[in-house]
């Protein structure tokens, strides 16, 4: 019996597979100090943004431009013993990008940072009321069982979040790397169009003659391999989107959002 059972724990964690990972960034416009800006941020989000490397520092620059305030709280901060710089997510500080004459600490008090307009970074004092930018990772889960749109979106709500939302060509691009050519459902349906979680679909990315409004065709699937004909004629281009009857059983796109107790805890258990 115990060996049946393990078999089949097995089974199930090999039907699931966590494919990529998505970091969300907020701007947070209320002054708040540094101390209370990261409970807001681990209270409503993961914590206050981490920071890796240029690309992110240059998407962070682009990305809040045009806002009123030259300085912005980020989740960089000293260790106990004030030797150390470190993230408040408890991530590795393996990218720096102090301005010039930056740290220093004035009043010996500068125990935390903001980045400021050309995204370089400055030490300030906790008690300093600033806006601030918080983040939320999100895990995309291809589950590998063919089951109808409906039957997905509920096993995703029941395990994960959802399923899968597309609001941009970069997560598109991002997902059409991640199966083996298998048709695959995502969140949209009915017409007109929406996501299972209740947004709006301001992004589309139909294939020819799609949607085709056939009846029973109210659910969305991706085709993540290049067909010469998908039936009507036409190629069907990778990550191209098609409505297809609900009740075909295809793979499916689950997302989570991971909130920073559930990060903290998911994260300890797969160090034991």
């Amino acid at each position: 019996r115990p060996l049946n059972c393990s078999c089949l724990m097995l089974l199930l964690v090999m039907s699931t597979i966590a494919v990529d990972v998505e970091k969300e960034y907020i701007l947070v416009k209320e002054k708040l100090n540094w101390l209370k800006a990261q409970n807001y941020c681990r209270t409503h989000h993961k914590d206050l943004v981490s920071i890796h490397n240029e690309e992110e520092v240059k998407m962070l620059v682009e990305k809040y431009r045009n806002i009123s305030e030259d300085s912005l709280w980020i989740g960089l901060e000293k260790n106990a013993s004030k030797d150390q710089w470190m993230w408040s997510s408890g991530e590795p500080v393996n990218f720096i990008n102090w301005g010039e004459n930056q740290p220093n600490n004035a009043g010996q008090r500068e125990d935390y940072v903001v980045m400021e307009e050309p995204g370089k970074w400055h030490d300030y004092a906790c008690t300093s009321h600033k806006f601030y930018v918080c983040f939320n990772v999100t895990i995309l889960n291809l589950n590998t069982e063919n089951k109808t749109w409906f039957e997905a979106r509920d096993t995703c709500r029941e395990n994960y979040t959802d399923l899968v939302s597309i609001t941009s060509q970069q997560e598109l691009w991002n997902i059409t790397n991640i199966t083996e050519g298998k048709k695959v459902w995502i969140g949209l349906y009915q017409n007109p169009w929406q996501w299972s979680n209740g947004d709006e679909s301001s992004f589309q990315y139909w294939d020819t003659n799609e949607p085709n409004n056939t009846a029973d065709d109210v659910c969305v699937g991706i085709s993540l391999k290049h067909r010469d004909n998908k039936g009507d004629g036409h190629p069907s281009e990778v990550g191209k989107w098609n409505d297809f009857g609900c009740n075909n059983h295809y793979y499916f796109l689950c997302y989570e959002v991971y909130l920073n107790e559930k990060f903290r805890q998911n994260n300890w258990k797969k160090k034991l």
